[in-house]
Formats: C-alpha cells, structure tokens, sequence
C-alpha cells in the first residue's frame, strides 16, 4: 500500500479507506462493509451502510470497517 495525493489518484485506482478516513474521490465499493457519514454533503445525520457495488461520493467518512473503493472520478472532476 502507498499513499498518494488526491491529485494523483486516475480513475480505475483501488484505494484503500480506513475507519475514520475521508474518500478522496468518487468511486464505488469493492471490497468491505461499513457505514458512512455523509453529513457533509446531505445534511443526513443517520450513517449510510454501504457494500460492495455502491457508489461512494468524494467528502464521505468512512466510520467503521475498511473499505477498498475503485475510483470514478479524479480529484479535479
């Protein structure tokens, strides 16, 4: 594993997100289950539970589990 800049994150990168990070950018679980805290970009104070195939928006915190996401979008998108 090797930390990287959001900036320098393609799309088509695994990235790995730990309890307590936060997604860099948009892109979809493929590995793992957790919770999310996406008050930030929905004003939702109810975590969202997420699995494999769903969709991650970039700003989210992952609150419990690892996760491994497959990035959609770069950091400037």
């Amino acid at each position: 594993m090797v930390a990287i800049g959001a900036g320098d994150i393609v799309v088509g990168d695994r990235l790995s997100l730990a309890s307590g990070d936060r997604a860099p950018v948009d892109g979809i679980v493929v590995e793992g289950v957790s919770e999310l805290d996406r008050s930030m970009l929905t004003g939702e104070t109810l975590p969202q539970s997420v699995r494999s195939g769903d969709v991650i928006h970039a700003g989210v915190i992952n609150l419990s589990q690892r996760l491994i996401m497959r990035a959609t979008a770069r950091a400037q998108d």
